[in-house]
């Protein structure tokens, strides 16, 4: 790897090494020097540092020169950097096997002048590191502050990007989560399989947003800084942007709050706001009410779905969902009536993944009369919760119907007719703690399909069909002809709505 560390060859063109030379392991005179040590005992179990240099007179070793074949295998597998011998003292040569597993592993063994003390060596070496280490600091911290110069005066995301291509010599590549380019240094430089294996996390507040990838094999000491250093500047970046888009849903998410409270905007009020905020003002728009069951509030999870969901619709128009606890409010503009049935198809895969959902969904209108919609989802969510009485979407197109028959029935008295045809299968749920009621409405509103209707009410076929006879037994009707099964159907759905 490339460095401007001190290597051991650069640390053997030190005046106080000038005696001295590697005896084996010359391949590996490139490694990085980082401490240090003498080496007194031959236990080097559980201490040994990356990047250390080990210097020994081997007085220790003197009896059982064998030793050095592990000590030698220990410091290679803790990576360090060379170890230092002083032949001449205690022993006179270093072993033949030594010497080969020396050369095998790449690990330098330097013959040490016996006359030079060892705080000459440490000194020469330790002030060389340290001199390395302020280099790195300076230049590293130079380099910092000019990214951030270019953070604070708003000179660009690509700005940035061209700043650290040049710091580390080397294009690099910002993607979103979406693996969608935000900006590259080259500008028109393609990304490929090989450069996404280099990559690095770019986060805000511990979330993921973004990744760094850079193309290049190796890196220098110092650009692994940089790209660290870089990191960091395009994390702040994101987060600019986030506060930018929060600031806008907010001001936008203000400007629907006026529009479902029916607060009268004059059309020049409602094109200059709009226009502001780059909404889609001649088009049609949805509003879709989206409830949690209970008081929880979405989870993390649901919010991340939501969002794709709203990246995806996006394209062909505009979403906006408002958080309101247990709640959202959405609101959907798409360019084709198509789209929107794809988003209504889309959630309803959504709640299959994911029960206790109730969704409501009006009617297009004009962005003046969004206001309309909103009324419609609601009253499309609570007639369908009544009908079904569980998680469900409910378009107010397909509610329609109930809710005139709704309205009809404060002018006209259908409490006879609901009497003469289920009050006994009423009075019987209530005497006998039953759901004969609710079998029969799905019974009916399934087309009479015995299956469909013990799958919407999680019960077996045969409970359906002995919970229908019971039926039949209490009203006296067999129900078969299509006229008998509407007067049913609209008396169950006229007192379920009306409850």
């Amino acid at each position: 790897m490339q460095t401007i560390g001190l290597t051991i060859e650069d640390m053997l063109r030190l005046p106080v090494f000038r005696s001295s030379e590697i005896i084996s392991g010359e391949k590996g005179k490139g490694n990085v020097v980082k401490y240090i040590d003498i080496l007194e005992v031959p236990d080097l179990k559980g201490w040994v540092k990356e990047g250390e240099v080990l210097l020994t007179t081997a007085y220790s070793l003197r009896s059982d020169l064998s030793q050095l074949i592990r000590i030698v295998e220990t410091l290679t597998r803790g990576n360090a950097a060379a170890l230092g011998i002083k032949l001449g003292r205690f022993i006179e040569d270093i072993p033949d096997e030594v010497v080969q597993l020396s050369e095998k592993l790449h690990f330098p063994i330097i013959r040490i002048d016996p006359d030079i003390p060892w705080i000459d060596i440490t000194y020469a070496v330790m002030e060389q590191l340290l001199n390395r280490q302020e280099a790195i600091l300076k230049t590293s911290n130079d380099n910092y502050e000019n990214l951030l110069t270019d953070f604070l005066e708003e000179r660009g995301i690509q700005k940035i990007a061209d700043h650290v291509s040049d710091l580390i010599h080397a294009p690099v590549f910002i993607m979103n989560l979406d693996r969608e380019k935000i900006v590259s240094s080259p500008e028109r430089y393609q990304i490929s399989d090989e450069m996404k294996k280099r990559s690095w996390d770019i986060r805000v507040n511990k979330r993921l947003v973004g990744h760094l990838l850079v193309d290049k094999q190796v890196f220098s000491d110092l650009e692994l800084i940089f790209i660290e250093q870089a990191r960091f500047i395009f994390s702040l970046e994101f987060m600019k942007r986030k506060i930018a888009i929060d600031t806008e849903l907010k001001l936008k998410g203000d400007f629907f709050d006026e529009l479902i409270s029916g607060q009268p905007l004059s059309e020049d009020e409602l094109e200059t706001k709009a226009r502001q905020l780059n909404l889609n003002i001649s088009g049609q728009w949805q509003v879709i009410l989206i409830h949690k069951e209970g008081t929880l509030a979405f989870s993390n999870f649901e919010r991340t779905i939501l969002e794709e969901s709203g990246r995806k619709f996006s394209k062909t128009g505009y979403f906006h969902a408002k958080d309101e606890g247990s709640r959202l409010v959405v609101f959907l503009s798409v360019e084709t009536i198509r789209a929107s049935q794809d988003w209504g198809e889309w959630f309803s895969h959504f709640l299959e993944e994911i029960r206790h959902f109730r969704v409501g969904i009006g009617r297009e209108q004009p962005l003046i009369d969004a206001h309309k919609s909103y009324i419609e989802a609601k009253q499309a969510m609570a007639i369908g919760t009544k009908l079904n009485q569980g998680g469900g979407v409910y378009s107010f197109q397909d509610m329609e119907v109930y809710h005139l028959i709704l309205e009809a029935s404060a002018y006209v008295d259908f409490d006879k007719m609901i009497q003469d045809k289920i009050g006994s299968i009423v009075r019987h749920d209530k005497e006998n703690n039953t759901q004969l009621l609710d079998t029969l409405y799905q019974f009916l509103a399934c087309g009479g399909n015995v299956n469909e209707t013990a799958d919407h009410l999680f019960i077996h076929r045969n409970t359906v069909k002995y919970r229908l006879d019971r039926v039949r037994e209490i009203i006296h009707s067999d129900f078969e002809e299509p006229s008998q099964r509407f007067i049913l159907y609209l008396c169950c759905a006229l007192y379920f709505l009306r409850k």
